[in-house]
């Protein structure tokens, strides 16, 4: 290949320049500068990385002895992979990878007490943890056995988040204070009132309920449901903090109709699961790109463009708004993937991948509702910033009462509920308790 052809050639993987992104143009991805942004002379970047590369994760186990624990009865070597009559075997936690490659790795035994590392906002913005880890699903996962209940307990604590949202504008996926200084955007308006609604369903007026949840769906499907005149989809012309607000509210649609049991609605709600598929990863995408340029978690990002945040001369609470933005990109994008891959995995027995992720574990930094608070727990006590596959190698480390809502409910459709209850009882607690029912 000459000079002239490795300068042209464009892989097919390779996502369109930033500018012709930001204006909303076709790029013909041209190295080392595609030819729009050589007409219009401006500086022709692209995003670093392939979001979806099926990038190898450096095991957590490499920071810690491999070693069994009495408190991690999931590794002891006598478990043996049983599956009784109304079981399911997850086929998502397979931990073979390919080369192995640098990923942020965190000391769960000791507290994040350096503040050069606390100031950084690599732990969570690192290039790196936006990458989507498809596992290879072909190879069984031998401590895997999830029972029917276990589904069904965390579609009732899903359910539960919700009630929770509409009475305190607060909950695991959804936080207070995310749009704080906006309001809530208009189709998250739409799907609080319909979450509301939903509460005061009964047999006299579940018709009209459901009509009115059903006709909030279509306005916000319909009017995101254009092709720009780049031949790409409506997402390409929506920000990031745009694309997770119409994200959440597909998600709740999604939940009510999927989980209601009128026919009519669950198949309307079927018809969409590729849809919130597509939009969550196109939200993904979005954040990992604001990520990699910096444009997004910023002095002068989304934050301060679109949720009107005045404190930006604040260091430690811009990042703190940077964590929220980022975690809850990451808390939708997971819930929206395990609540669809659970029904249909209830429905049919099985399902697909749909890839591991990042989020942060540790309890009490989702709820903190200042960055002052924020702060110190990051401080005071490790963050747990933990892969979604991977996250029974907490076990060994910490008490289960030290771990967030949303990483507990993951484990039991991940691990099982009774296969957690040892390390739960070291906590003399019970699991139920701990998932607020």
């Amino acid at each position: 290949m000459d000079l002239q052809e490795s300068t042209t050639w464009s892989p097919p993987w390779r996502k369109a320049c930033v500018p012709c992104t930001r204006a909303k143009r076709r790029c013909d991805k041209q190295l080392p500068t595609c030819q729009r942004c050589v007409k219009k002379e401006v500086s022709c970047q692209y995003p670093l990385g392939r979001p979806y590369g099926r990038r190898a994760v450096q095991s957590l186990r490499t920071a810690k002895s491999s070693e069994p624990s009495p408190l991690n009865p999931l590794h002891h070597p006598s478990a043996e992979k049983t599956v009784a009559p109304g079981d399911f075997e997850v086929f998502n936690n397979s931990r073979e990878y390919g080369t192995h490659e640098e990923l942020p790795v965190l000391d769960f035994g000791s507290p994040v007490n350096n503040e050069t590392q606390v100031a950084s906002s690599s732990w969570f913005l690192q290039t790196n943890t936006w990458t989507i880890h498809y596992i290879d699903s072909s190879r069984h996962n031998e401590n895997s056995n999830v029972h029917v209940s276990d589904f069904k307990q965390f579609i009732q604590t899903v359910k539960k988040w919700l009630s929770q949202w509409a009475r305190d504008t607060h909950c695991p996926i959804l936080h207070r204070q995310l749009y704080s200084e906006s309001g809530l955007p208009p189709c998250l308006q739409d799907a609080f009132a319909a979450v509301a609604l939903y509460q005061s369903k009964n047999d006299k007026n579940e018709e009209a309920v459901m009509r009115i949840i059903e006709a909030k769906a279509n306005k916000l499907i319909n009017k995101l449901s254009f092709v720009t005149d780049s031949g790409e989809g409506a997402s390409s012309s929506l920000r990031t903090v745009e694309q997770l607000a119409r994200v959440q509210a597909l998600f709740i649609y999604q939940f009510i109709r999927l989980f209601d049991g009128d026919i009519g609605q669950r198949a309307q709600a079927e018809a969409l699961i590729p849809t919130l598929k597509d939009w969550n990863n196109n939200l993904w995408e979005s954040a990992n790109l604001d990520a990699c340029l910096e444009t997004s978690f910023g002095v002068a990002g989304l934050f301060s463009q679109g949720l009107g945040v005045k404190s930006l001369d604040d260091p430690s609470g811009q990042q703190w708004r940077d964590w929220l933005l980022a975690e809850s990109v990451r808390r939708i994008w997971l819930t929206g993937n395990y609540v669809q891959g659970v029904y249909l995995m209830m429905r049919d027995r099985q399902t697909g991948c749909p890839g591991g992720v990042f989020f942060t574990a540790r309890q009490g930094l989702w709820d903190a509702q200042s960055a002052a608070t924020w702060m110190r727990l990051v401080r005071s006590k490790d963050p747990l910033f933990v892969p979604c596959h991977e996250t029974d190698l907490i076990i060994p480390f910490v008490e289960a009462t030290e771990v967030d809502v949303l990483c507990l409910s993951i484990m039991c459709i991940t691990w099982g509920a009774p296969r957690l209850d040892f390390w739960v009882s070291k906590s003399d607690t019970q699991l139920e308790l701990l998932l607020g029912k």
